[in-house]
């Protein structure tokens, strides 16, 4: 089993699709290699906003493998779904557009430290990965990563730091992208004033 892990060259993607007209959650795969498919193992845990609980135990693991390449159930609420606890799992998750709202909502809210500071992190670096793959709109992204002028925990930071970084080597003169100029300087001054 720790094969399938180990010769990875880059993240798998957890897709997790919802259909809100019919209450389901599709969960697959995806590979980004030649990953030899006869010998995945996934781990999937999950948990919601109504029934939050981050802790991982072996009752509440689904394993997604080659026999059981896709996952469904039911699922009524209106509310997020987060997936991979506390980053347990060796891979990135990709939600549909409206699940990646609903998440962003809730880290702009006052509940925000109730996501696990490791899901707070993931759903930064995953968000922004999916946005310059342009999988995910950026605007999806800055919502979501807006919650961080609230933030204190450097570990929910640190991707957006890696994230502001990257956006440095590709945007290497600011003054040419005026909006993301304002979104590093908004986003560095509410950290300071918050840190001080």
């Amino acid at each position: 089993m720790i094969d399938s892990w180990a010769t990875q060259s880059c993240f798998s993607v957890l897709e997790v699709m919802r259909n809100y007209s019919s209450n389901t959650v599709t969960i697959s795969i995806r590979f980004h290699n030649k990953l030899d498919v006869e010998q995945y193992y996934i781990p999937v845990t999950y948990t919601t906003e109504s029934k939050l609980n981050f802790n991982i135990t072996w009752t509440n693991i689904t394993w997604l493998t080659p026999r059981h390449s896709e996952i469904k159930f039911f699922f009524e609420e209106d509310q997020w779904i987060i997936f991979n606890l506390q980053q347990a799992g060796y891979y990135r998750v990709y939600y549909d557009t409206e699940n990646w709202r609903k998440i962003g909502r809730y880290l702009n809210s006052k509940e925000y430290e109730n996501i696990h500071v490791l899901n707070r992190a993931q759903i930064i670096d995953d968000a922004f990965h999916f946005a310059v793959d342009k999988e995910l709109e950026f605007s999806v992204f800055w919502k979501i990563a807006q919650y961080l002028s609230n933030e204190r925990d450097y570990i929910a930071w640190y991707p957006m730091i890696k994230a502001f970084e990257f956006m440095s080597n590709i945007f290497v003169f600011l003054w040419y992208y005026p909006q993301f100029q304002v979104n590093i300087i908004n986003f560095i001054k509410k950290l300071s004033t918050k840190l001080i």
